[in-house]
Order: C-alpha cells, then structure tokens, then sequence
C-alpha cells in the first residue's frame, strides 16, 4: 500500500516539474518578443464556399521596446491550393524596369509616423506566376525625417487587411504568421545622442478557416486526412509523455522493492 502512494506522489511530483520547467521556458522565451500579433477573420458570411471573399485582419499589439518601432516586416503563409490573395499589379515606372508592383488590401500606419512612410507588398509567386502561398508586408517610418526619433510608435493602431478568395473546398486551412527571421520590427536606439537601427524579434499568430464548401463546379476535393493532421501529431506528442511518465513510475517502483528487500 505504501509502495502504491509512494509512487502515485513520485508521479505527480513529476508532472509537476515538468509542466512548470515549460512554462518557465514559454515565459523566458516571450521575454524576448518585443511585440505581438494578431489575426482575425472579416466578413460578413462565415459560412464559406468556394468563390466567397473575405479579408484577415493582422494587428500590431504589445509593443514592449522602449523606444518603440520604426519599421515592421511580416510574412504571411497560406495554402495556395485552397486561398487567393486577391491582389492588382501596377506596372512599375522607368524603362528599364519590367518589375510589377503588387498592392492588396490595406495598410493603416500608426499617426506617429508623420513623414512619407513607406509600404512594400509582395506576394511569392514561382516561375509560372502561380502563388507559392506567402505575402509579404514591410514598412518603414521616413529614415530622412529630422524628428525621426518621435516618430517611433509604441500603440495597437498599425494594422493590415489582406484579402483572401476561397478557391477549393477544404475541411480546415490555415492563415499564419511564423515566429522567425521573417517576422521582425525595426527599432530605433539612442545612446549618448548617437543614433542607431536594430532589429527585435515578434511573436507570430494563426488563424484557421474551417469548412469551405464546394459548389456544383467545383469537383476538387481536400486530402483525406488532412484536419487531422495536427491533431494526429499532437496525439504523438501526448502518448510519448504518457510513455515516458509510465517508464519512470515503474522505475521508482522497482528502486522502491528493492530497498524494502
């Protein structure tokens, strides 16, 4: 009986340790972001289908930088066999160049930036002009202003509104912001009067579409399988932990016998 409740307390203790050792790495980790953000879903129908539009909402929040951002680079993923960035091309001047520039949706700069900010939008398209599924948005505040050091924003008003078209049915697709080099923000620090640019890490955000119906014209189908993905995934992850709490309980339970022998 001893032996039973010895190891149900050595099996909780271990629970225990290692649910707070990965919230202290979580926290340690986010320490590092110097913002946030975020996506939701803007439309009016949510029940969609192919051939519907909608927009996502990616927002800029939890500025922590001190001296607050100057700059931001997002890249956004998405599965181009399901969605469409529905974006117009602009032919760039200059007769050297035959590069389009792209523009979607919109981008509401913070107030802070006063000057001629710049915006750059880019989607990824491959050698036969077929989106990869990935956007990208990069704006800076105007470098050449003189008061470039009060133009620093540190509020929640930068926000992008990208356009997505269904064109497949699919039980669940999802729209995400990764956390790596392509996300970052561009802050500006001051020591001693001197001036200089550097670059802060952010914390990147998903947002799944569920359930875009097909229509009578629409034939194609999603992979069997594929919703379940990362929750077959997750299960793995689950059963290895469940594998591993029960190894060690046997463990503790052998070195227990013995020590009573």
């Amino acid at each position: 009986m001893k032996t039973k409740s010895f190891l149900l307390t050595a099996i909780v203790l271990f629970v225990f340790v290692v649910s707070f050792a990965l919230n202290a790495v979580t926290a340690l980790a986010e320490e590092d972001y110097k913002f946030k953000t975020s996506m939701e879903f803007e439309g009016e129908n949510t029940e969609l289908k192919v051939g519907d539009s909608f927009y996502v909402k990616i927002s800029v929040t939890d500025i922590t930088s001190k001296t607050g951002l100057i700059g931001l680079n997002l890249r956004v993923d998405y599965d181009p066999s399901y969605l469409s960035v529905e974006y117009e091309n602009s032919e760039t001047s200059g007769e050297e160049s035959d590069v389009d520039a792209v523009t979607f949706g919109s981008i509401n700069l913070p107030s802070e930036w006063t000057g001629d900010a710049e915006k750059i939008q880019n989607i990824v398209r491959d050698e036969n002009n077929k989106e990869i599924g990935t956007a990208v948005i990069m704006c800076l505040a105007d470098l050449s202003a003189e008061d470039l050091a009060e133009q620093a924003y540190k509020s929640d008003e930068f926000f992008v509104l990208i356009p997505f078209k269904c064109i497949a049915p699919c039980q669940s697709t999802t729209i995400k912001i990764d956390t790596d080099e392509d996300l970052a923000g561009t802050e500006l620090v001051v020591v001693n009067s001197s001036f200089s640019i550097e670059d802060v890490a952010g914390q990147g955000s998903e947002l799944v579409i569920n359930n875009i119906q097909g229509t009578e014209e629409s034939k194609t189908e999603s992979t069997p399988g594929e919703k379940n993905e990362d929750g077959n995934n997750s299960l793995v992850y689950i059963l290895i932990a469940a594998g591993a709490v029960v190894i060690i309980g046997v463990v503790v339970a052998v070195i227990v016998s013995k020590k009573k022998k």
